[in-house]
Formats: structure tokens, C-alpha cells, sequence
């Protein structure tokens, strides 16, 4: 919710007001500490917590975000598009298009896959899922819909975000990011 309220300051000016919904986004009350997970996916924080430091201004402050996005060590395909954001933000092009073609292929392997891979994160299917499957589909469209994004790839985006709408699959940053393309 932070996040998305830092987006409406910044596209109404109020660059301060951005930065520091952003920077709340990544801060857990005391009371509610547990909500700072083990291995939490968090590179999007960093992200947007550079782009809010870059619309006031700190230079320097905005940097390290970046590298803080990047140095982010899990897997998970929303962590990895906000990583490649952070990499084209500090110049690193060409990195950053070798982590959304191996996000890419990273996908479309889970997809022809018919068994979870522990390393993954979900040595079962999630409870909330009818099947290992669709949790294998889940998770494979989701790295996919970003490694497109991410190569700009729109239609083909869109196309995956539209069909996991359809199945169900699609999660809260999907929808938020969907919703940016077709504008």
C-alpha cells in the first residue's frame, strides 16, 4: 500500500511525501517484527526506496539502494525484475538483460517441469493451491510475465498477465504491473 501511495505522490509532485512512503513501505512496526520474514523477497523496496532518494535529489543515497536491490540473494521473480530494474538504473545493461533472459529460462523451465524443486522455495504444493501444478504454473508464468517485462516484451506481457488472469494465477505486483501496461 506504501508503495503504491509513494507512486501517486510522486506522479502529483510531492517528491518528500513519495520518499517517505517508500522508505515506510520497508519498515516493520516493533510490535509486528515478524513481519520482516527470513528470506523475504525485498529488492523491490530498495527499488523503490532509489527512486524516491533520486526525486529528491540524494544522488548518493539513491546509489546505494540501488546496490542494495541488486545484492538481494533469492530467487523469487518479483525480486529478480526489481534487480534488473536497479541494474539498467546504475548502467549495467547488459547485466541486467542476462538476468531477465535467465529469468526467462529459468520459467520456461518450470513450466515444462512436472515436479517442485525444493530449490525453489516449495518442496510441496502451497495449501492454498488445488495442485503441485498449478503452483508450478504459478510460479512459472510469474518469472516469465517479468523476464518479458523486463526485455520489453510488452504484448507478449500482456498476453501472459491476461492468461493468468484467466486461471486465476495472478498475483497482487502482476496485476499492479499489468495495470501499467495497458495505459
Amino acid at each position: 500500500a506504501n508503495i503504491l501511495r509513494g507512486e501517486d505522490a510522486l506522479a502529483a509532485g510531492d517528491n518528500e511525501k513519495a520518499l517517505e512512503y517508500f522508505i515506510k513501505a520497508d519498515t516493520f512496526p516493533e510490535q509486528f517484527h515478524e513481519g520482516a520474514k527470513f528470506q523475504e523477497c525485498r529488492a523491490q523496496y530498495n527499488y523503490f526506496k532509489a527512486i524516491g532518494y533520486e526525486a529528491v535529489g540524494d544522488k548518493c543515497a539513491a546509489e546505494a539502494e540501488l546496490k542494495a536491490a541488486v545484492a538481494h540473494k533469492d530467487n523469487a521473480a518479483e525480486s529478480q525484475y526489481f534487480k534488473g530494474l536497479a541494474l539498467r538504473k546504475l548502467g549495467k545493461f547488459v547485466e541486467a538483460d542476462e538476468l531477465f533472459e535467465a529469468l526467462k529460462k529459468q520459467a520456461e523451465g518450470m513450466l515444462a517441469s512436472h515436479t517442485l524443486q525444493f530449490f525453489l522455495g516449495f518442496p510441496a504444493a502451497q495449501p492454498f493451491e488445488q495442485s503441485e501444478r498449478r503452483t508450478i504454473e504459478k510460479m512459472g508464468y510469474t518469472a516469465l510475465f517479468y523476464a518479458q517485462l523486463g526485455l520489453g516484451e510488452y504484448v507478449e506481457a500482456e498476453q501472459t498477465a491476461q492468461l493468468m488472469r484467466r486461471k486465476g494465477m495472478a498475483t497482487y505486483w502482476v496485476e499492479h504491473q499489468y495495470k501499467k501496461i495497458v495505459k
